[in-house]
């Protein structure tokens, strides 16, 4: 038996050598991983398993709400990195897990520039709204989701929220964002 480290896109064999196993997959008469691991083949039973020596992410349904902090904000969606999160009524343990938030889905009302609603750095409450092993979606529309925690675009310091406007105590900038809520206080 031979043990071997293995990778996604990674050549197995055959598949006249080896019967397909779940971790693989077949092009043209090769075998390829899907996943990351460690190949366990068979010479004897013309076998090839891979065993799985990452965290898998366990991807949630819709309506479940989780954190993340705003990776990047282009003109028609962000990236959000998930952040790994455990409450009494779920667990998203994600590793390395980014989501798409698309303009439409930050709030009912019309947005006309993304960056006005969140920005680079910011953490968000988010509800998921389509999970697949593909893309998960997000969205921030409701009161209770959006930002809970932002940084002054100018100077970095945390802002402050003063009616529907977070204001920055350093430098006295004055920003607007989807915020949630409670912004403030209890994050998550």
């Amino acid at each position: 038996m031979i043990n071997l480290f293995i990778y996604p896109g990674k050549f197995v064999g055959t598949a006249e050598e080896f019967s397909p196993c779940p971790g693989l997959y077949e092009e043209n008469g090769k075998l390829y991983s899907m996943i990351t691991g460690e190949l366990e083949i068979d010479a004897k039973t013309h076998t090839a398993r891979i065993t799985f020596k990452t965290r898998v992410p366990k991807l949630q349904g819709a309506k479940v709400i989780t954190l993340g902090q705003v990776a990047s904000v282009l003109e028609q969606f962000a990236i959000v990195d998930l952040i790994p999160a455990k409450s009494k009524i779920f667990e998203f343990i994600p590793t390395s897990v980014s989501a798409v938030l698309h303009i439409s889905n930050v709030k009912k009302e019309y947005v006309n520039k993304l960056s006005e609603e969140i920005r680079t750095g910011d953490i968000v409450r988010v509800a998921i709204i389509e999970a697949s092993p593909h893309l998960i979606r997000l969205t921030t529309n409701g009161k209770n989701l959006g930002v809970v925690k932002a940084y002054c675009s100018k100077c970095r310091h945390e802002l402050k929220k003063t009616n529907n406007k977070l204001s920055c105590p350093r430098c006295g900038s004055i920003e607007t964002r989807k915020i949630a809520v409670d912004y403030g206080g209890v994050v998550g």
